[in-house]
Formats: structure tokens, sequence, C-alpha cells
């Protein structure tokens, strides 16, 4: 019997030590960033995605969950304001999100851009995305289409088919295998 709990000890032990040497990248993925690309090296790479509603034709004020925006015209190919003032003049804006060039419309950001940020790993690195659902009336999943998600079948993102939608304001945290290589969309 004492053998088998000193077993026991010992097997947890060197299961929490190679959980420690675990290299994890934080990858700072911002409204406006094109790409957010993890350390070669790292076992873990983590990223956070924001989705939110936000209007073509309009900037927005960048602080933590500004819903502030400003409506846009492009007039003679220039970027110009509605109003009097242009206020992103003295507070610090995202970029103009323009999609189709056409029309005012709703469309919903990915850390405030159509697309979302492209997110770079390599093949085995485990993939931890803290999704925040910021709209006001909506419900949400990820799915990551082309992911073998081979063992965790519950990270693929169809929602009310391989998990509960997310709720408005509330938030959820995929983790799982990035395999095989490729590029895919989410």
């Amino acid at each position: 019997m004492w053998r088998f709990h000193l077993l026991c000890f010992g097997i947890f032990l060197s299961t929490f030590a190679a959980a420690q040497q675990e290299t994890t990248d934080d990858v700072l993925c911002e409204e406006g960033m094109p790409a957010c690309k993890c350390d070669e090296s790292a076992d873990v790479c983590q990223f956070s995605l924001v989705i939110s509603a936000r209007y073509t034709f309009s900037r927005y004020q960048l602080t933590e969950n500004s819903t502030q925006g400003f409506v846009y015209n492009i007039i003679n190919g220039e970027i110009q304001s509605l109003a009097a003032v242009d206020p992103c003049e003295s507070i610090e804006c995202s970029e103009g999100s323009f999609v189709d060039g056409k029309s005012y419309r709703p469309f919903i950001a990915v850390n405030g851009q159509i697309p979302g940020p492209t997110l770079i790993v390599s093949q085995d690195q485990t993939v931890i995305v803290n999704v925040q659902n910021n709209l006001l009336d909506e419900a949400i999943s990820v799915h990551w289409h082309g992911m073998f998600q081979r063992y965790t079948p519950w990270m693929d993102g169809v929602g009310l088919v391989t998990q509960c939608p997310i709720g408005v304001g509330a938030s959820f945290r995929y983790i799982f295998k990035a395999e095989p290589t490729g590029t895919f969309w989410y």
C-alpha cells in the first residue's frame, strides 16, 4: 500500500514539473493589428479576441470597450468626417472600416476590424483563444474551419452543435492543438 502511494506521488510530481517547464506566449493582438504571431519556440499560444458590433464608414474612440463611433464619408477619394470638426483630431481613434466602400451598415468586428486578425501558430502548439462577446443582443461562437479538433470536439465552435453559444457579455476559452498545417479561417 505504501509503495502505491509513493508511486502516485512520484507521478504527480513529475507531471507537475513538466507542466511548469511548458512555455507560454501571451500574444498581444490589439485592435488594428492584421496579424498576431506566436513565438515558434512556445508550447502554448494564447490570444484574446473581442467580438463587437461596428458600423462601416465609422471610426471609433480607442479606449477599453469603447462604443463611441464617429461617421465618415469618402469624398473625392479622401476620408472626411461628417461632423463640422473631426473628433478624431483630438482623441485617438481606430482606422475607418469601409468594407465595401458603398454604404453605411452594421458588421460584426473581431478586435475592431473585419476580417479579424490572422492568428499565426506552428503545428502541434497548444492554442488558447479567449473570446469575449461584446455584442448587445446576439450569442456567438467561433468555428475553427479545417482544424481537426482530435480529442477536443467540444472546441470546434459550432453553436448548438458542439458547444453552447457564448452569451451576451460572456466569454469562453477555446483550447485545442494546432493541426494540421495549412491556412484556415474562423
